[in-house]
């Protein structure tokens, strides 16, 4: 399925993940991470943190952006400001991990590479009790919520509440994407859905990361298509609201 770019969407936050052997040494994982933030980003980290850290990131509160650095994993964060597409924002920043870890960590072998969507919907309704079932309904395709939606609200004396599902598991080969749907009522006016995908691979190549890490995302792009209805998809290819 080609993969369509939407005038908007309810993508909160992105993340890849990468594991990679052999393990920086701890001893000059921060020389080598303050080297290559210097290199690619001109940030000079060197005089601002512990000569024992094992954790450093750079992050943008502006942009929503970040990149973070451990001695055997490296990872990204892309929240709703910035995020384009996959293709337009996510893979330039892979292209520089991969550049760290082949380049800094002198690493050819990743032990795991995840990816992590999380969307949201938050609702606002005059009565969120009553209309839980319709706005469930309204969001997702029905064979993906049917028990959510028969979920017996108790509208004489509503107390807010969460309910959470996984969806079936899908594995391609060796890669496996695991699927969360969750349903909450804050109060008598708000309700927040969401869909979290968290699609996965191991015992790949640093040079197979980039064509790995589509693979994934197309894994959660055709799962996302499949589980909202074509009321969000509406929405979100409208020009105008």
């Amino acid at each position: 399925m080609e993969h369509r770019i939407f005038n908007r969407t309810f993508l909160k936050q992105t993340e890849v993940s990468i594991n990679f052997t052999p393990a920086i040494d701890s001893a000059i994982f921060k020389d080598k991470v303050a080297h290559f933030l210097k290199s690619y980003f001109n940030v000079d980290i060197s005089n601002e943190t512990d000569a024992n850290s094992s954790h450093l990131e750079i992050l943008s509160d502006q942009t929503e952006l970040g990149f973070y650095f451990e001695p055997s994993r490296v990872g990204f964060v892309i929240g709703q400001k910035s995020y384009a597409s996959f293709d337009r924002t996510a893979l330039p920043m892979l292209e520089k991990l991969k550049s760290f870890i082949s380049d800094v960590a002198k690493s050819t072998d990743i032990s795991k590479l995840s990816i992590l969507k999380t969307n949201i919907w938050p609702i606002k309704s005059e009565d969120a009790y009553s209309d839980f079932s319709k706005m469930v309904r309204y969001t997702f395709q029905e064979h993906c919520v049917s028990d959510i939606i028969n979920y017996p609200v108790n509208t004489d004396n509503p107390q807010p509440f969460k309910l959470s599902k996984r969806l079936p598991e899908k594995v391609v080969k060796n890669s496996i994407l695991d699927t969360k749907l969750s349903a909450e009522i804050i109060s008598d006016v708000s309700a927040r859905l969401s869909l979290t995908f968290n699609a996965s691979t191991e015992q790949i190549s640093v040079s197979d990361l980039i064509s790995k890490s589509l693979i994934l995302n197309d894994l959660i792009y055709q799962e996302f298509i499949g589980t909202i209805s074509d009321n969000i998809i509406d929405i979100m290819s409208r020009e105008v609201l």
